[in-house]
């Protein structure tokens, strides 16, 4: 296992980087502490006193723990092994491929999944196989969840904008109204104060509706 793998990039990779220890840091450190964990040295106890603390969040303040080190490390060295298997069982499909051009897509297909689970397995024990493929599944899954949240916004927002273009047609309407109506014009030419203009517009256009409230005539939704 090389030193800085091509897995170490310190580019933040995803939904399931929010609010992580490593989120925090910068490129660099990221970088260092990525080659260090697969590397294997120096110690953790090394790393974590060279490494910066919490900048924020709950923990701010504390120091790295070996358990975090330990989480992180175990996905790097996974996602290093399946992108390895996946290496090479895309390069024996492709030789396969070239030698049988006659295949279809579905049966190369077949084949490298057969492929990259036998190296899988070659390459750890049957416990390592679930680990890599559940280290991606809960990444592919981390972003269906993100996906399904944008979408929920998407339509929040949809639904909002929709309302608002009702409120804003039904003032435009009113005020319409108000313009061909003479007794709302002659209330606002009135001098009489701002709030006895508003008592009397509502006495003049809502009457009705007040009279047939008290009077039990209609069933007013609360």
């Amino acid at each position: 296992m090389s030193d800085v793998p091509a897995s170490t990039s310190p580019k933040k990779r995803g939904p399931q980087w929010v609010n992580s220890y490593e989120s925090q840091l910068s490129d660099s450190e990221l970088l260092w502490l990525h080659s260090a964990l697969l590397a294997h040295q120096p110690s953790d106890k090394a790393i974590i006193a060279k490494m910066p603390v919490w900048r924020d969040g709950p923990r701010k303040g504390q120091p790295v723990s070996k358990a975090t080190l330990s989480n992180i490390r175990d996905r790097l060295e996974a996602e290093e092994d399946y992108q390895a298997a996946e290496a090479s069982a895309l390069a024996m499909v492709r030789e396969r491929q070239a030698r049988e051009p006659e295949l279809s897509e579905p049966d190369l297909e077949e084949y490298g999944q057969r492929v990259f689970t036998e190296l899988t397995i070659l390459r750890k024990d049957m416990s390592g196989f679930v680990k890599l493929r559940s280290a991606r599944n809960r990444a592919q899954l981390a972003s269906a969840k993100l996906a399904l949240q944008v979408q929920a916004e998407e339509r929040q927002r949809q639904a909002l904008a929709l309302e608002r273009e009702k409120f804003e047609i039904r003032s435009c309407e009113i005020v319409l109204k108000a313009l061909k109506d003479a007794r709302a014009k002659q209330i606002e030419s009135s001098d009489v104060p701002q709030e006895e203009k508003i008592r009397l517009l509502r006495q003049h256009y809502f009457a009705d509706v007040d009279a047939l409230e008290k009077s039990g005539g209609v069933e007013l939704p609360p």
